[in-house]
């Protein structure tokens, strides 16, 4: 009888190592099923950003294209025009106009160097902003006449008040 016990002691030890060594099959294989899980959907959602990051780029390609090609025809022809209403107002005070895209940063005088806007006088500088007005105005609004002259005057009034304020 005790030959029978300890038969079955060591069936059952037998068993118990057997039940451990499937477990630890069993986790592994759920670990590994798991981490198999978590790489393909990894996977796809790499794709996903990727497919999504390329078409985010394509819609930023063509907007900077749209835009490049939007502004380049936006100011062709203003600063010629700029230029054009200055000569008339300010004579040929100005030999030259250093212009930065849209925008003039430099003027020439044959009496004197380069002037950046901050170094003329206020009366040069309302020159200068109502010949903007007038290259604008023409540019944008068709030469409509009666809208520059009023706004210009409207404007000029305005400054002349905020001066005389100061």
């Amino acid at each position: 009888m005790d030959q029978a016990i300890q038969n079955l002691k060591d069936h059952i030890f037998e068993k118990k190592q057997e039940r451990t060594e499937l477990e630890a099959k069993s986790a592994g294989n759920l670990l590994r099923g798991i981490a198999e899980t978590l790489r393909m959907h990894a996977t796809r959602l790499s794709e996903r950003i990727d497919k999504q990051a390329e078409t985010l780029a394509k819609v930023r390609d063509k907007a900077l294209e749209l835009i490049e090609s939007m502004d380049s025809d936006t100011y062709k022809g203003l600063e010629t025009s700029f230029i054009k209403w200055l000569e008339k107002m300010a004579g040929q005070r100005f030999s030259s106009i250093e212009m930065d895209n849209d925008l003039p940063t430099a003027f020439k005088s044959q009496d004197t160097p380069s002037l950046t806007y901050e170094l003329l006088s206020h009366g040069t500088k309302d020159t200068v902003a109502l010949a903007w007005r007038f290259a604008l105005t023409e540019k944008f609004l068709d030469n409509s006449t009666q809208v520059l002259l009023s706004w210009t005057i409207r404007w000029w009034i305005s400054t002349r008040k905020e001066e005389k304020m100061l």
